[in-house]
């Protein structure tokens, strides 16, 4: 295993990207996303229509200015619902990514729905997506097109993130049949686990 490839970049709070990750773009369905895994994700997307699952992109790739919006609108819910300053900041790193930490500033991650989710939870992306046909294809499946479900459930302490059904990582086939055959995190698979 090659742990310098493009595909298996580290990202997180222990591995930060220093500045702005030089990726070239490519539209996905309206969204951008790493030219040299974008045919992976309209693979995966038209397999699913094929087989009765219709799926879309709320997020790829973004912009250390639009984490910083993200993370930043985020403390300020938390700052509303009563944490402290410190409080709403650790918080916030559990659920939205700071610049240079986030894997979609990378632009191989993509937050995936099914198309009727936002008919029962508006924009809000919960966990109950676990639950949707559109989950169960891409857990099943993701692997077969380069992809991982990044945030497993039960894997907080090794991911620092809470439980995401919907943000999937492009790592490359080879690689993602190997994570998601074993149930194990990238972090695990790199040997780089707290």
């Amino acid at each position: 295993m090659n742990k310098n490839s493009w595909e298996l970049v580290l990202v997180n709070a222990e591995h930060s990207l220093e500045e702005e990750y030089p990726v070239e773009l490519e539209a996905v369905e309206g969204y951008q996303f790493d030219k040299r895994a974008a045919g992976a994700l309209r693979e995966m997307i038209a397999a699913a229509e094929r087989d009765g699952i219709r799926l879309i992109l709320i997020s790829t790739y973004r912009s250390f200015e639009k984490s910083e919006w993200n993370f930043a609108q985020k403390v300020q819910a938390l700052l509303e619902e009563g944490y402290s300053e410190e409080e709403a900041r650790l918080e916030a790193q559990r659920w939205v990514a700071p610049p240079g930490t986030s894997e979609h500033n990378t632009g191989l991650a993509a937050d995936i729905v099914s198309g009727d989710y936002f008919d029962v939870y508006g924009r809000e992306l919960e966990t109950e997506f676990e639950g949707y046909q559109g989950f169960r294809w891409l857990y099943d499946h993701c692997a077969d097109y380069g992809f991982i479900l990044r945030y497993p459930d039960g894997k907080e302490e090794i991911t620092g993130i809470h439980y995401e059904p919907w943000h999937y990582r492009y790592v490359g086939a080879g690689h993602a049949v190997a994570i998601m055959e074993r149930g194990i995190t990238l972090e695990e698979y790199l040997g780089e686990e707290g």
